[in-house]
């Protein structure tokens, strides 16, 4: 069972990245937001869950172990394969379904990809068994962080501002905007503090 790749990424195809290491080549099928934010030439390291077909071997990977558990959450409910689930990590981020499945909005569960009603009824009646208190404030978890993030997070605590302020700040910001608006605005939020 393969639980971790650490290589240099040699190709991307959509949604798969394949990573070369020591000289093998994995193909790897990744949430949108990990493969939008890394490179063919750079150096990766990811969560792997194999998935074993007595056909075929397919790998899918996470950037992080909050973005794995949840995956693996997602494949205990009936109607979800891992295709679905990472469609859904795809389209989510993690915080947004944790707000989804709290809000029990079976609205905003079933415009999902490849997510109808009857799916969106069986994730809220699984996920909402979950308790999703140590998860109040996401983004100051550092395995959530998404890379760009993580870049804004390290640049502002090296300007001298408090970690816990910084933390506040990144909760706000809108991690599909560009690394230099986020850190204008975080900038300027936090010299009026």
């Amino acid at each position: 069972m393969i639980s971790m790749l650490h290589g240099k990424i040699f190709d991307k195809d959509e949604g798969v990245i394949h990573i070369d290491v020591q000289g093998v080549g994995y193909q790897v099928f990744v949430p949108q937001g990990l493969w939008a934010s890394n490179h063919v030439g750079q150096n990766i390291k990811v969560k792997i869950y194999t998935h074993v077909r007595e056909d075929q071997i397919t790998l899918f990977g996470f950037e992080s172990k909050v973005q794995e558990q949840l995956f693996h959450s997602l494949l205990k409910v009936n109607g979800v394969g891992p295709k679905v689930a990472i469609g859904i990590l795809s389209s989510a981020t993690v915080q947004k379904f944790q707000e989804m499945v709290i809000n029990k909005d079976l609205k905003a569960l079933s415009g999902l990809p490849k997510i109808g009603k009857k799916t969106a009824e069986q994730i809220l009646l699984k996920m909402g068994e979950l308790d999703w208190s140590e998860k109040k404030n996401p983004m100051a978890s550092e395995d959530m962080l998404l890379p760009e993030i993580k870049k804004l997070k390290v640049s502002l605590v090296n300007l001298g501002f408090p970690l816990t302020e910084v933390q506040n700040v990144l909760a706000d910001i809108d991690p599909k905007d560009t690394f230099e608006n986020n850190f204008k605005r975080s900038l300027n939020i936090l010299s009026q503090i």
